[in-house]
């Protein structure tokens, strides 16, 4: 992989690093300042906004592809048509949601959740607010995506950061204060509607010459036809995304959603890091795609597969060995008894859905989003059934099951299709150099300390201890048998680079 990739992919990594550790520190306090039932109400809005989503045809995608396409073949005049169309859906997907959801406020709080009675004018009230921070944040994905488009995560992860800091702090300052629901969500508003104006500016600046330019019709039936397919993924991932929740808060209840939703949260976030590491395969396999450099792609998507299931499996054993002491030290003792079995099973099916990342990404980049799309399509529609059905009969640790047996069945069905029709590399390779010695070795590994951890919860002292004992372990592990040899060599070239560059003395 090239050097460019990689700081992408760490500049990529740390935008998403300060969020996500402020957000997970930020919880406990806002959780009990809010009640367990007001923060329920708080995740069932932003699961709300979420749906609405779907009407995002999901241009950015298709942006993201000929930006990158036209940027690495200088088609400037072709970029300009590109950025200019998308802004111009993305606004008027803004409008429309933002309407839909003001005016199924009442509808939405007073009859189809299991909203308090006594709560159902609060709930309404932050719908009908949350409506006008859905333009915002469709202008803020939007506009947050060119520059990693151009190869400038670092812009992208900087906006990011910041943002995404502001707002577990500020909502931690104004329940300090002593607001409530409604006033942290008007502060997200207010944020994101600053976020998408950052985004602006420094879209503008990194392209140059940007001027607003009306698309011919053959860039808007390029960008259309490409969206079309690839709107097809974002319909399942937002469904993914917010069924669960809003299934479990209708039929089970605002304080099982709670309970789901931590521990699920908790494990949602820490992987999303390592997404965020492999994400920026996609606009560098669209311009290598155009430059047709296949065997360079191939290098880049089977050492990002080895490195990101390596690290998303460590996570998951760390997960599972400590799910209880990590919940009992984060929100308490009866979080951890009602959701580390939450926590286990989501995790694992995580595990298995970010094994489709990156195949899913490189099919698009490389031009295929109808596969991706309908595979989409038809899991979403499989693991809704399941979530209603678990749910039912079984509760939140039902729906946590059904979670992890679609995830298994539909991700070994989509590597195997994705692999014969679309990417042009067999599967079975894959299979061999990317995960067989991480499976092998963690599977082998978290048998043995299953076995030798105590049965009861340890201590802080002992599960930090533990932690980092195995924490180094893996380490070690992935450093010697995991990184390729020229990666490890490049590794401890820079390494001792830096220190003799640190330390001049020591040349000598």
């Amino acid at each position: 992989m090239s050097w460019q990739l990689v700081r992408n992919s760490f500049a990529n990594l740390s935008g998403a690093a300060l969020p996500a550790l402020v957000a997970l520190a930020t919880i406990p306090f806002i959780v009990s300042r809010l009640g367990e039932v007001n923060y329920g109400i708080l995740t069932m809005v932003t699961a709300i906004v979420g749906y609405f989503a779907l009407i995002d045809i999901n241009v950015t995608s298709a942006s993201v592809k000929y930006v990158a396409q036209y940027r690495a073949t200088s088609r400037l005049p072709e970029l300009y048509q590109v950025v200019t169309f998308g802004a111009l859906v993305y606004l008027a997907i803004g409008v429309v949601g933002g309407v839909c959801i003001f005016f199924g406020a009442e509808w939405l709080s007073r009859q189809l959740f299991n909203v308090p009675q006594s709560l159902a004018p609060l709930t309404q009230r932050t719908l009908e607010l949350a409506a006008i921070g859905f333009l915002f944040g469709q202008m803020q994905v939007y506009l947050g995506s060119i520059p990693q488009s151009l190869q400038r995560f670092d812009i992208s992860a900087k906006i990011e950061a910041a943002f995404g800091a502001l707002v577990p702090l500020l909502t931690v300052l104004i329940l300090w204060l002593g607001y409530g629901l409604y006033e942290v969500v008007l502060l997200r508003v207010v944020l994101s509607a600053l976020n998408a104006a950052v985004a602006a500016v420094a879209s503008w600046r990194l392209i140059p010459g940007f001027r607003l330019s009306w698309p011919s019709r053959t860039i808007a039936r390029q960008l259309a036809s490409f969206s079309a397919f690839s709107y097809l993924s974002g319909i399942a991932a937002a469904c993914y995304a917010h069924a669960d929740k809003l299934i479990i808060g209708a039929l089970v209840g605002m304080a099982s959603l709670t309970y789901y939703v931590i521990p699920s949260t908790l494990i949602n976030r820490v992987l999303g890091l390592t997404f965020r590491l492999s994400s920026v395969v996609y606009p560098a396999a669209s311009e290598l795609e155009s430059l047709r450099q296949f065997d360079r792609l191939k290098a880049i998507y089977f050492s990002a597969t080895r490195y990101v299931f390596y690290l998303n499996a460590c996570i998951v054993v760390f997960a599972c060995l400590f799910a209880e002491e990590i919940l009992h030290y984060w929100m308490g003792e009866e979080f951890a008894r009602q959701g580390a079995l939450i926590m286990v099973l989501t995790a694992l099916a995580m595990l298995v859905d970010s094994m489709t990342n990156l195949p899913s990404m490189l099919a698009d980049g490389m031009g295929h989003p109808r596969v991706t799309g309908l595979f989409s399509v038809f899991r979403a529609a499989v693991g809704l059934v399941a979530t209603f059905v678990f749910a039912t009969q079984y509760g939140i640790v039902g729906v946590a099951t059904g979670h992890l047996l679609v995830s298994v069945v539909m991700a070994m069905s989509f590597l195997v299709y994705v692999h014969r029709e679309t990417i042009p590399y067999r599967l079975g390779e894959l299979l061999r150099e990317c995960y067989l010695m991480p499976f092998a070795a963690l599977g082998a590994s978290f048998v043995l300390l299953t076995a030798i951890k105590p049965n009861h919860e340890l201590g802080l002292t002992a599960t930090l201890v533990f932690g980092a004992s195995i924490a180094i372990g893996y380490v070690l592990f992935g450093f010697y048998f995991v990184l390729d040899t020229v990666h490890r060599h490049a590794l401890l070239a820079a390494a001792l680079g830096k220190l003799r560059s640190k330390f001049p003395k020591a040349r000598s």
